[in-house]
């Protein structure tokens, strides 16, 4: 496969091997996987930042508030930022509204 080749199916994310070798793979809920599919965006294109973002905002609406976190409610408070467009992986993050 060559670099910077899109050859992954809608609504699936690339995870490396050595990834998983190293438990560096996060477990991501049908919330999270449909937020990012509403952004068009995969796993790998998350900055750290955004993903602890997501991970967050999943948390505080599951135990604190006490309901299911949904595509609609995350983009009521945070809409996703592409910081720069050439970088293969760690271009998107999210940002209050």
């Amino acid at each position: 496969m060559e670099p910077g080749t899109a050859d992954i199916k809608e609504g699936f994310s690339r995870v490396y091997s050595c990834f998983i070798q190293e438990g560096l793979v996060p477990s991501l809920s049908s919330s999270a996987e449909a937020i990012l599919l509403d952004c068009k965006q995969q796993l790998a294109h998350l900055h750290p930042n955004g993903l602890l973002m997501l991970s967050i905002f999943q948390r505080l609406y599951k135990v604190y508030v006490g309901i299911h976190p949904n595509v609609a409610m995350f983009f009521h408070y945070l809409y996703p930022h592409v910081e720069s467009p050439e970088l293969v992986t760690g271009r998107v993050t999210f940002f209050r509204v």
